[in-house]
């Protein structure tokens, strides 16, 4: 294919979003693309770091590394790190760190073997024998490279995979899940199936299948994560606008959401990951 992949020098850039010792990078790349975002989890002190992990939808593969007091890389490896279904406290161990890149769920079996619903709330876990083949050059670099040399290197692997990639793009759930994902969630089920031309029935079991949640859990849990990175941009949230922009009727709406997929009120949530990062940052 010619066009552009992703940039590799994300990480050169301001993060799009950072909180406590994670921080993310969307990367510029066309639909068809199979992954959209590096992420990085910075747990270098004795301390550790602790973050609350929201809800979403995508798997991410990467490398987690693990250093001595002098900085030094004593272990090193490759992990994939599935879906939440619910809000999940994460504590990274002490002098670690987690460098990955968000594969899109429609297209993480067909591009890298990777069967989401196999890896759904599983925090790092070792990679399959039979993807490590991407990820040579990544895995050599991880010893001794930065953080951003080994994010562009896991960039690079994955574009080398993507060059020989032909997406079956025209399958109702593919079309489905980048029209939720364009649109932060907003199409109901049937508003969905009718522009694809299936029927309900048939667009919820290709989805499950393919994406290992049905279409109404994706597009819910878009929204509530989207929310709450909209909320993490101010100091002090307008809560009501926040509802507005990622496409819900109203407040309550929200709150309801927020409730059923963290056990808190979207201003509980802000001020609990809030109270994670600063433990953090203090830490650091």
């Amino acid at each position: 294919m010619n066009e552009a992949l992703p940039n590799r020098d994300a990480t050169r850039n301001h993060p799009d979003h950072k909180i406590g010792g994670y921080r993310s990078w969307m990367l510029r790349q066309q639909t068809w693309a199979p992954f959209d975002m590096l992420w990085i989890h910075d747990a270098k002190t004795d301390a550790g770091s602790a973050q609350l992990v929201m809800p979403h939808c995508e798997s991410s593969i990467g490398v987690q590394r693990f250093f001595d007091p002098n900085g030094n890389t004593e272990q090193a490896r490759l992990v994939v790190c599935g879906a939440y279904g619910r809000a999940k406290p994460y504590f990274a161990p002490p002098r670690s760190e987690l460098i990955a890149v968000r594969v899109k769920p429609e297209l993480a079996e067909q591009f890298l073997s990777l069967k989401p619903a196999e890896y759904a709330d599983h925090g790092a876990v070792d990679v399959e024998h039979s993807v490590t083949k991407f990820f040579d050059r990544t895995r050599r670099s991880a010893a001794s490279a930065t953080a951003s040399q080994v994010g562009r290197q896991l960039i690079e692997d994955l574009e080398c995979a993507a060059a020989a990639f032909q997406p079956e793009s025209g399958k109702c759930e593919h079309i489905a899940a980048r029209m939720l994902r364009r649109t932060n969630g907003r199409p109901s089920v049937a508003s969905l199936a009718n522009r694809l031309d299936v029927s309900e029935r048939t667009l919820r079991r290709r989805f499950i299948a393919v994406l290992g949640m049905s279409p109404k859990t994706f597009a819910r849990r878009l929204r509530v994560t989207g929310a709450l990175l909209r909320a993490e941009k101010s100091s002090n949230p307008n809560w009501a606008q926040i509802a507005h922009a990622a496409g819900y009727h109203d407040q309550s709406h929200m709150i309801a959401d927020f409730k059923l997929q963290t056990g808190m009120t979207p201003g509980e949530t802000y001020a609990y990951r809030k109270s994670l990062s600063d433990f953090s940052n203090t830490a650091s």
